[in-house]
């Protein structure tokens, strides 16, 4: 699955979605589509403020959020400025299958992009949706008998720079775990890294940096030592979850076990002297990095505990490098020798 930003060819795409978030299940009220409530999602798409993004499969729209201003405000926020009102909606065929969580971690980050502080939705009390907004970091602001107004208050504008910020030699890359879950659990880790740190989130997908950078770009020798050693430790079941913060600083994370068995892969790995020393060697322990934002740590912290801690095989090691604009990417894996689902190596 691939999922693009909304242009003007999505309208009449968005102009069906639209009709699906408005309305339950079921034949639908004779004129429908020209009704003000509906109309309102997709007219004069490309006005200031509007976003959107669409989920492809197959070469088929399977889905879509986006978010726009709309005249009448459902919530203000504390400054009694009404934020963007979201949409969102998936084909019947493409349901549970974790569509849209992903859709909502993309407007998430399409929404910082455009420079919204905030984002709100209304959905009917009886909508199994409710619980995916609540993951999304939506929170309930007001409730009658047939609605539920949700916020959700956006982190600070990504563009922090962190990409500009890398060791010297980051260029070639340094060997990283991704996480191979399940579609639910993967959006819900994901949206709490966009809630929490957008700029990290945008940079890469949920991992564990097992490794500092290369010293030099790995060449094949160098690819089949990391290799012998992989084959020794892989695979290894870890169980990710319960959130922490580094002593002094505001890296909030999801602790990862077994730590002797990852700690001994990770010294494994330094020894062979193919990486920049590590000034934390003595006291690395293995862990998923939800928010390194300065000042964000206390709702980091709430954030991450409120994940469910989940179980996942890592069968291969991924290099990892930044590309041209700064994100970071996988360049290759190196594995155990079995079959490696590369689920996990989303192409955001």
């Amino acid at each position: 699955m691939e999922i693009r930003p909304a242009s003007r060819a999505d309208i009449p795409f968005l102009a069906e979605m639209s009709l699906l978030a408005a309305f339950p299940p079921g034949p639908l009220p004779d004129g429908a589509a020209d009704l003000p409530r509906v109309r309102r999602w997709t007219e004069g798409w490309g006005r200031p403020g509007d976003a959107g993004v669409v989920a492809w499969d197959g070469g088929e729209r399977v889905g879509a959020a986006w978010c726009r201003f709309q005249d009448e405000a459902i919530v203000r926020d504390d400054q009694g400025v009404a934020p963007a009102e979201i949409a969102i909606a998936v084909v019947p065929s493409r349901r549970s299958r974790g569509v849209g969580g992903d859709l909502l971690v993309a407007l998430d980050r399409a929404a910082v992009e455009r420079g919204h502080q905030a984002l709100c939705l209304t959905v009917s009390p009886m909508n199994p949706a409710v619980r995916l907004y609540e993951r999304a970091g939506f929170e309930t602001v007001s409730r009658d008998g047939s609605k539920i107004v949700m916020m959700a208050r956006l982190a600070a504008r990504a563009g922090s720079g962190l990409a500009d910020e890398r060791p010297p030699g980051f260029r070639e890359g340094a060997l990283y775990v991704f996480m191979a879950l399940d579609e639910e659990t993967f959006s819900s880790v994901a949206l709490a890294r966009q809630r929490c740190d957008p700029a990290m989130a945008l940079l890469i997908d949920p991992h564990i940096t097992l490794t500092p950078p290369f010293r030099d770009a790995p060449d094949l020798d160098a690819i089949a030592t990391i290799q012998s050693i992989a084959a020794r430790w892989l695979p290894i079941t870890l169980e990710v979850g319960g959130a922490s913060r580094f002593d002094g600083s505001d890296v909030v994370y999801l602790r990862v076990e077994p730590v002797e068995i990852v700690r001994q892969l990770h010294f494994d790995l330094l020894a062979t002297g193919l990486f920049q020393p590590d000034p934390h060697a003595a006291s690395w322990a293995p862990h998923m990095t939800i928010s390194v934002a300065p000042g964000g740590a206390e709702q980091a912290l709430d954030v991450a505990a409120s994940l469910t801690t989940v179980k996942t095989v890592c069968r291969s090691l991924a290099l990892v490098g930044p590309d041209a604009s700064g994100r970071f990417v996988m360049r290759s894996t190196v594995s155990d020798g079995a079959r490696v689902r590369l689920q996990f190596a989303r192409d955001r």
